[in-house]
This record gives C-alpha cells, sequence and structure tokens, in this order.
C-alpha cells in the first residue's frame, strides 16, 4: 500500500501525522472554513465556485490568506500532492483555511490551511434504489451573512446526516 500525504502549512505530512494543538482556534471554536471539490479527469469541477465561496466566507470571518495563495499555487500544489499520493485523474480534494492558537478574542491571528486528496473511481454513481425526502426537525438554518459559508462547525449538517441515515435503515426495514 502507498503511503499517504497531506500538506498543512506547505509542508508535506504523513496522513495520521497530528499537526494541530488542542489549542487550535479550529478544533475549539470551529474557527475557520472549508471547501470539498471533485476533480474529473484532471480537472476541478466548478473551481471558480468553489473559490469565490472560498474567498468570499474569508473575508466575511477576516481570515487573511497567505499572499503566496492564488487559485494557480493551488492547482500546482494539489497536482504535487496527487503525485504523491499516486492519484492519477480523478480525486476528491478537500481545503481548510482556519486560524492558529491564540485565543479566543484575538484580534491577529495566523492562517493555516490544510489540503487532503482521496482518490474516487472516474464513474458517478447513482442511487438506483430511488430518494427518500424527508425534513431534519432539529435544526433551522439560520439565514444571514454566514449562511454559505462552509464552516468548520459543521455540525447541524453531521447531525442531518445522522438523522437521514437513521430514517433511511428505518424505512427501508419495512
Amino acid at each position: 500500500m502507498n503511503e499517504h500525504f497531506f500538506i498543512y502549512n506547505k509542508q508535506f505530512f504523513h496522513l495520521g501525522m497530528p499537526v494541530i494543538t488542542h489549542e487550535n482556534r479550529s478544533f475549539r471554536y470551529g474557527d475557520g472554513l472549508f471547501e470539498t471539490m471533485r476533480m474529473q479527469q484532471g480537472k476541478i469541477v466548478n473551481m471558480n465556485f468553489h473559490f469565490e465561496r472560498l474567498f468570499d466566507g474569508m473575508k466575511i470571518l477576516g481570515v487573511e490568506l497567505p499572499v503566496f495563495f492564488s487559485e494557480e499555487y493551488f492547482i500546482d500544489t494539489v497536482n504535487e500532492l496527487l503525485l504523491k499520493n499516486s492519484i492519477s485523474a480523478n480525486a476528491k480534494i478537500r481545503l481548510m483555511v482556519f486560524r492558529g492558537d491564540e485565543g479566543l478574542f484575538d484580534i491577529e491571528n495566523s492562517t493555516n490551511f490544510l489540503i487532503e486528496t482521496f482518490p474516487l473511481s472516474g464513474e458517478i454513481e447513482l442511487n438506483r434504489q430511488g430518494l427518500i425526502i424527508d425534513v431534519f426537525p432539529d435544526v433551522r438554518k439560520s439565514a444571514d451573512c454566514f449562511s454559505n459559508i462552509k464552516s468548520n462547525n459543521y455540525l447541524p449538517s453531521v447531525m442531518a446526516a445522522r438523522f437521514a441515515k437513521k430514517i433511511t435503515l428505518m424505512k427501508r426495514s419495512f
């Protein structure tokens, strides 16, 4: 089995290597955001939309991206990571951007980023059993300036996914 790597602040690390501390603001407070992208046949699908949402979200949160971090840098870095991970044309790419280890109310925070890649098959699989639609009653998503940010505090979506899985299993058992 090949070794698998991720990038944290321009450095390669083996998958599973701890790079953040218990004081990390993203871990403690969900202070950051992420984008998950699909690479299909060597091209990132809807990359412009992903970066627009990322940069808009960073502006709203007051997170400053390092000067060197551009779309071009990201593509070059992802391609280097894909090569190192022996992934060819189809992949899931996850980019996280978050502040460092400073305290809750510190205004000046360092910006960190983490990039992961995972292999995907070239085929897009469709659910052949049909769809089950339901509403997660426990959380209402707010409609404010944070609504379109894919925040590192993803708890409402995690709980909705757990609810959906539970409902799906219950309905399929009938």
